[in-house]
């Protein structure tokens, strides 16, 4: 497959290669990928807590707190 990459793109592909430690534009655009792949993920994962508070599937963090306190064996001054 071939992609046409207009000029302004690769510019900022090339400041980024000459600027970080990317190997190559290759490799950069790889890192964007990447990073894109994990922002949709936190995005989900936000939407997943935002949609649980909204279904009332929430505690308080005493109770958190007690109930991991109390699972990991920690006491109150750690």
């Amino acid at each position: 497959m071939q992609i046409d990459i207009p000029n302004d793109l690769l510019q900022r592909i090339q400041q980024r290669v000459a600027s970080t430690n990317s190997e190559s534009e290759i490799d950069t655009i790889r890192q964007a990928l990447d990073a894109l792949d994990r922002q949709d993920k936190e995005c989900l994962a936000i939407q997943a807590g935002i949609d649980a508070m909204n279904q009332g599937r929430v505690k308080s963090f005493q109770d958190f707190d007690h109930a991991f306190r109390e699972k990991h064996k920690l006491s109150r001054d750690v």
